[in-house]
């Protein structure tokens, strides 16, 4: 039971995540930011990894609530991502480490 607590909690941050970060993924690429973008590319891989292959054998194994709670979660995620002040804090993140290392 605690295991399944577990992977129910794991399949809702991924999916949160990823679906967020593939929102301000495509928001980097409008504005042509190469470097930030490629960042983002790495984790949605990492976050898409996870909860797919979680996901995909729950429902296998019959799982049905673990599919509706990465449907959720990802139109969630989908909401965070597309809202604007999100998109200025991590512009805000790079710019801020671009300035440090030119120190």
């Amino acid at each position: 039971m605690f295991t399944y607590i577990l992977t129910i909690i794991f399949v809702i941050i991924s999916q949160i995540v990823f679906n967020y970060l593939r929102t301000i993924e495509i928001k980097f690429m409008i504005k042509d930011m190469i470097k930030e973008t490629m960042i983002v590319a790495f984790f949605i891989s990492i976050a898409l990894l996870f909860s797919t292959f979680i996901s995909f054998k729950a429902l296998l194994d019959g799982d049905y609530l673990i599919a509706v709670i990465y449907i959720i979660t990802g139109l969630f995620g989908k909401y965070l991502g597309l809202k604007e002040y999100k998109m200025e804090e991590m512009s805000r993140f790079f710019k801020f480490k671009k300035k440090k290392k030119k120190d």
